[in-house]
């Protein structure tokens, strides 16, 4: 149980990081 929640929080962060990373490359690209 504790396994697969970790699992689940480690995806769910990698999925926030390549949120952020695109909305942070968003406004470079328009700028750009």
């Amino acid at each position: 149980m504790v396994k697969q929640e970790k699992t689940l929080y480690r995806g769910l962060r990698g999925y926030i990081v390549i949120i952020l990373f695109v909305a942070a490359a968003i406004p470079l690209g328009v700028i750009g």
